[in-house]
């Protein structure tokens, strides 16, 4: 994906509303693009503090009509001494003066009081701004051989982890800020988890392998079940993105043999098994 392109797509990014094709794509951009990178960071924190100006609120000054009445006060009293030295038309054109600015200053009160007795006024929009709504953004990442969940929120957002398979929850983290966890897996087989958010968003999903490499090169049953079965005979942690999870497969990879070929051969089943700059693998729909 080009900078430009990807630029476009910073809003829809932090509102978590592309297609899993898509994010895929931008991901991948700001990842091999330090600089694009820097850009989307800049462009976030940007829009997290506009959101966060949006909810402060103005205090109206107890001694707002004193300070008033104390100005209205000097400025009659400064047309009387004018006065003393001008003729009609001087005296006209003051009075016309001072009527406006009687006008501006009441139409100020009443900006500030017409909400009843309350003294406190929640501050506008900025206009040219679209509201957002600060969501979670989460992924997951790999160090030094260790798969962790990243998450940043600027509100606190409850995380939980299950198993797909039966329902098991694994953790539950709150994020308020910044969040990274490691996952693993103690069992002897690859494990599905299921990463989801308090807030509406689409869960994220990923296949964790087993402490002992299985054979299970052939086999049928849903994309999630050649998930796990890949992960098992090639020992590879990978992201799920599918539309169609129940979707069910043949597959026979006993005569595949390393990543390159075996990314061929889910093509035949319009599948996409690419290697991120991370080395983690993204199963997706080839679309």
């Amino acid at each position: 994906m080009k900078p430009d392109k990807a630029r476009e797509l910073f809003s829809d990014y932090l509102e978590n509303s592309l297609d899993a094709g898509l994010k895929q794509a931008f991901e991948r951009a700001l990842q091999g693009d330090p600089q694009l990178n820097a850009e989307y960071e800049s462009f976030a924190s940007m829009i997290t503090s506009f959101d966060t100006m949006r909810d402060e609120e103005i205090a109206v000054p107890t001694d707002l009509h004193e300070t008033i009445s104390r100005r209205l006060d000097k400025h009659v009293w400064d047309e009387k001494q004018t006065a003393k030295s001008g003729g009609f038309f001087k005296n006209w054109r003051m009075t016309l003066l001072g009527s406006a600015a009687v006008v501006a200053i009441f139409a100020t009160v009443i900006a500030f009081t017409q909400n009843g007795k309350d003294t406190v006024r929640e501050a506008g929009t900025i206009p040219g701004i679209r509201k957002v709504d600060s969501p979670t953004t989460a992924d997951f990442g790999v160090k030094d051989g260790q798969v962790f969940l990243s998450a940043k929120s600027a509100k606190p957002t409850a995380v939980e982890v299950t198993n797909i398979e039966n329902g098991e929850q694994l953790g539950e983290f709150n994020v308020n800020g910044t969040l990274n966890s490691p996952l693993s897996n103690d069992s002897e087989n690859a494990k599905l988890l299921q990463v989801k958010f308090s807030e509406e968003s689409e869960p994220l999903l990923i296949v964790l392998p087993g402490k002992t490499q299985l054979d299970a090169a052939a086999g049928e049953g849903s994309v999630l079940e050649l998930a796990k079965a890949i992960s098992d005979t090639y020992r590879t942690p990978m992201i799920i993105r599918l539309k169609d999870r129940n979707a069910m497969v043949n597959w026979d990879f006993t005569e595949v043999g390393d990543v390159t070929e075996l990314a061929s051969y889910l093509q035949g089943m319009n599948l996409s098994y690419s290697l991120r700059e991370d080395n983690l693998v993204v199963l997706s729909d080839n679309n």
